[in-house]
């Protein structure tokens, strides 16, 4: 980054401008000098009386008016001008929270050709939050389902036609009284996230980004306050998070009896399940009820994470399960702690909670209009190629005939190869810094107009190689 800043598009322009202007001035200039020294010379023998003093003078003065020609012909006020209405632009730009850095950008924007840009924090919020699940077995839920219906699997097979779907706003009407508070509980007691106040004094969850968007989830729903259920619950046994086992839990005194809450890995934990949940469409009575797994309906769960799996989303599983006494009849333990091995078996699936960095409000439309001006969109990301894919499928980046590529791959191609492949190129997957730069300067000795939009330091390189670099004020 520490590289030479090139000039804009706008100083080339003005520089082209400028050199034409002093080029045919200058020619104009000579031609009159040329003839205002023949009509001298003509003069000199028709009119032989004059004094040397005068010849001279005659002289200087047609070198005067070829010099002020030439003079006359550079545009004084080009520059102010062309200052004046950047200055101008700039000021209408700031009322849009738009700080612009580089006057010459404000024209330089409206002739961008083709934007590269970044997912995370651009393109994406850069929150993680629960944007699909499935409540029991049956009930699919999707975050904004009208815009996507793609996000559910229900009814895709034979087994699953008794599946429905419903928006997520719709989950409080599905789900009863009793298993909105089971799963809140489940959420906000077995976990370690908290809230908090930022930087800006607004509350915001803190912990892993899957703990925080569950607690969201849970907020969102208008549930319990998380800081109330655990206050509320009387904690037996936690058992925190580990890599070996891909899940924790935590057991709780419930009444007379003791519930074991668990959450994690979805792949692994619902083949410890034995039952699930009833949900119904249109819910007939508040009583929380379960069913054991049927060969169909365990293909159906599974079905269901590997679904989501392929749409990139992280998903989690929340199970439970009672006990008559803790520690349960029949597991010894010389130690105070259970092991969580001897007792997460014969679970209750209360839900799967597919979590992802959902789309930024807009982004679909601005792709759209992009687009409709015959400006080209290539999405640049560290994320992996199916991620990657999936959010520029969401948002229309990705069309028929698109090429997309791993960063690794496109910065070992021959020079010809990539001229070749550049212009078709949508989605640039596990792409370094360096990947990006290389991808912009392919672009720009194309004769492209690029403009790079990114929020994190490693798009640093590319937004300063761009001729116009849009710097996200988010993080």
């Amino acid at each position: 980054m520490q590289g030479e800043a090139e000039a804009t598009p706008l100083q080339v322009k003005l520089n082209g401008l400028a050199e034409l202007i002093v080029y045919v001035g200058s020619i104009a200039g000579g031609l009159l000098f040329l003839a205002l020294l023949i009509r001298f010379f003509v003069e000199l023998r028709t009119i032989p009386d004059r004094t040397p003093d005068e010849k001279g003078q005659e002289f200087i003065k047609a070198l005067i008016i070829s010099v002020v020609l030439i003079v006359a012909a550079v545009p004084e006020g080009l520059p102010l001008a062309v200052t004046l209405a950047l200055a101008f632009a700039t000021n209408r730009m700031t009322r849009q929270n738009l700080l612009v850095r580089v006057l010459g950008s404000c024209e330089t924007m409206a002739n961008a050709t083709v934007v590269c840009t970044d997912k995370t924090g651009t393109l994406t919020q850069n929150v993680m939050t629960v944007v699909a699940g499935s409540l029991g077995v049956k009930g699919k839920f999707v975050r904004e389902l009208s815009d996507n219906a793609e996000r559910t699997n229900a009814g895709e097979s034979d087994n699953a036609r008794d599946d429905f779907s419903f928006d997520m706003s719709e989950f409080n009407q599905v789900a009863s009284p009793e298993l909105q508070t089971l799963l809140n509980e489940a959420i906000c007691i077995c976990s370690t996230a908290f809230e908090d106040k930022n930087e800006k004094g607004e509350l915001e969850f803190v912990g892993s980004k899957t703990e925080t968007a569950l607690l969201r989830f849970a907020k969102d729903l208008n549930w319990a306050d998380y800081k109330k259920v655990r206050e509320g619950a009387e904690i037996v046994q936690m058992i925190p998070f580990s890599s070996e086992l891909k899940a924790m839990g935590v057991v709780v005194k419930v009444g007379n009896k003791y519930r074991l809450y668990a959450k994690g890995a979805s792949e692994i934990l619902t083949k410890n399940c034995s039952s699930h949940v009833v949900v119904n469409h249109k819910r007939s009575g508040d009583e929380l009820g379960a069913v054991e797994f049927t060969e169909d309906t365990r293909e159906n769960i599974a079905r269901t994470i590997i679904f989501y799996a392929n749409q990139s989303l992280r998903t989690l599983a929340m199970c439970y399960r009672d006990f008559e006494s803790w520690p349960p009849k029949g597991i010894d333990t010389s130690s105070e702690e259970v092991p969580f091995e001897r007792i997460a078996k014969d679970l209750t699936l209360i839900s799967v909670a597919g979590i992802e960095d959902p789309l930024r409000a807009g982004v679909r439309e601005a792709v759209q209009q992009c687009h409709r001006a015959g400006v080209a969109i290539k999405m640049c990301t560290g994320d992996n190629v199916l991620t990657a894919r999936s959010i520029a499928n969401q948002c229309g980046i990705f069309t028929a005939g698109g090429i997309v590529m791993e960063g690794p791959v496109f910065r070992k191609l021959s020079q010809a190869d990539r001229n070749e492949i550049v212009p078709r190129l949508q989605i640039l997957a596990r792409s370094s810094p360096e990947d990006k730069k290389l991808l912009v300067k392919t672009l720009k000795d194309q004769g492209e107009v690029v403009g790079v939009t990114g929020d994190g330091t490693n798009d640093g390189p590319a937004l300063k190689l761009a001729n116009v670099g849009f710097s996200m004020g988010i993080t």
